[in-house]
C-alpha cells in the first residue's frame, strides 16, 4: 500500500508492487503465466491455430490476422535478430503503421528483453520533426520497421537529422 505519492493513499487507493505480485510463489496447480511472453507461449502451445489477433481496416473488414503459433514464431525471429545484434536491454524504436507487424515486433522486444519504444508511422505534416524529436529523446540503439518504410523519405530525413543513426533491423514487407 502506498503513501507519499500524489493521488495514492489519500482516497483509499491501493498501490501494489507488481513485481512482488507477479513473482509471489504459488503452488503448481495455481501457477499462471505472469508475462505477455508466458501468455503467448502458453497459447501457442495449447491452441496454436487459434486466432490471436486481427486487424480491421477503416471499413471494419478484417485485413490481416494471425494465430498464436504464427505470432510466436515471428516474435522469436525478431527477438533472435535483436539478441544477435546485442540489443537486449536497449531501447529499440518500433516504427510501424497500424497493423499486426507492430504486434510481432513488440513481442519480439519482449522476448529479447529489449525496451520497445513504439511510434506509429503515419506520413503527413510534421512527421520529420516528430520523428526527429523522438529519436533525440529516446536515443534508440536500433529501429525496427518494415522493409518498405526503410526508404520512406520522411523516416530517412528524421534519422539523418539526429546525431547518430541507429541500426535498422526490418520485419519484412
Amino acid at each position: 500500500v502506498g503513501s507519499g505519492h500524489a493521488g495514492f493513499g489519500s482516497r483509499g487507493s491501493v498501490m501494489l508492487d507488481v513485481v512482488k505480485s507477479a513473482t509471489t510463489s504459488r503452488s503448481a496447480e495455481e501457477s499462471r503465466p505472469v508475462t505477455f511472453c508466458d501468455i503467448l507461449r502458453m497459447h501457442a502451445a495449447q491452441q496454436p491455430h487459434k486466432q490471436a489477433f486481427v486487424f480491421l481496416g477503416a471499413d471494419g473488414v478484417v485485413t490481416d490476422e494471425t494465430s498464436y503459433f504464427a505470432l510466436a514464431r515471428r516474435a522469436r525471429a525478431i527477438a533472435n535478430e535483436l539478441i544477435v545484434n546485442a540489443l537486449g536491454g536497449k531501447q529499440v524504436l518500433l516504427v510501424f503503421p497500424p497493423g499486426l507487424d507492430f504486434v510481432a515486433a513488440l513481442f519480439g522486444c519482449f522476448y529479447a528483453g529489449a525496451v520497445a519504444v513504439p511510434v506509429s508511422f503515419l506520413p503527413g505534416k510534421h512527421v520529420v520533426e516528430r520523428m526527429s524529436s523522438i529519436l533525440r529523446d529516446a536515443e534508440p540503439a536500433a529501429i525496427i520497421t518494415l522493409e518498405r518504410l526503410r526508404k520512406e523519405p520522411q523516416l530517412c530525413a528524421a534519422s539523418s537529422a539526429t546525431a547518430s543513426t541507429p541500426s535498422s533491423p526490418t520485419t519484412g514487407t
